[in-house]
Parts: C-alpha cells; structure tokens; sequence
C-alpha cells in the first residue's frame, strides 16, 4: 500500500521522491488519522465499560459487531504504533499510543491483533 502511494505522490511532487521524507509524513498521517478515529471510539468505548456486555446487545445488535469493531480500532492503533516505532518518531504520541493499546488490552485481552491492514481485508472484514 505504502509503494503504491509513495509512487503515486512522487509524480504528482518529485521533492518528496527522498525516502526519508516520505515514512516521517505517512506516520505523521497515520497518527493523526488514528487518534481522530480514537475520538469517534471514545463514546462506545465509555458506554461499553458503563453498561458491561448488554451495550453489545442493544437494539438487538449482533455482539459480534462490538468485538469486530474492538478488534479493527486495535488493529489500527497497534498497526500506527508499530510504525511509529519502527522509524522512532513522534515519541510523545508513541508513548500515548502504547499506554491506550496497553489499557485497552488489560480490558479486552481476547482481542486478536489484525494481520491485515481492515481495508483491505476479505470477507473476514464485514460486520456480522
């Protein structure tokens, strides 16, 4: 995914063909994608530690649909932390990531990490 956007984008602005300057602004976007995407989170997450498993199930919702989303949300904040760390950059939001990925594994430790970025996945990837 990463060679398929890099290419795209050195056409579009050669200045950005130094490799070094490509993984720092890739990282900088994913952080950013992904602590607005903790924010959206954020209100289940609050409700689902309130009212325990039942918020799974209300409305008659499928509770598989609560551990998918759990899952995914995981996914991407470890899959960002991991490459934060791999090229050692924005260590304060690093350190943010990995004490919200920590906390959310004491919660919910059956939570499988994702191999595949969710986008991209197959049928695995659709909501029960």
């Amino acid at each position: 995914m990463e060679a398929a956007y890099f290419a795209k984008l050195t056409q579009l602005a050669p200045e950005m063909a130094n490799k070094m300057d490509f993984p720092l602004a890739m990282n900088q976007a994913s952080a950013h994608w992904v602590l607005s995407r903790l924010i959206g989170f954020t209100a289940y997450l609050r409700e689902r530690l309130l009212k325990g498993e039942t918020y799974d199930r209300r409305d008659g919702r499928d509770p598989r649909r609560g551990a998918f989303s759990r899952q995914q949300e995981l996914t991407y904040l470890r899959l960002t932390l991991a490459n934060l760390e791999e090229i050692n950059h924005l260590p304060e939001i690093r350190q943010a990531l990995a004490q919200i990925v920590g906390r959310l594994l004491e919660i919910w430790p059956e939570t499988p990490f994702l191999d595949t970025y969710p986008a991209y996945g197959g049928e695995d990837w659709h909501y029960p």
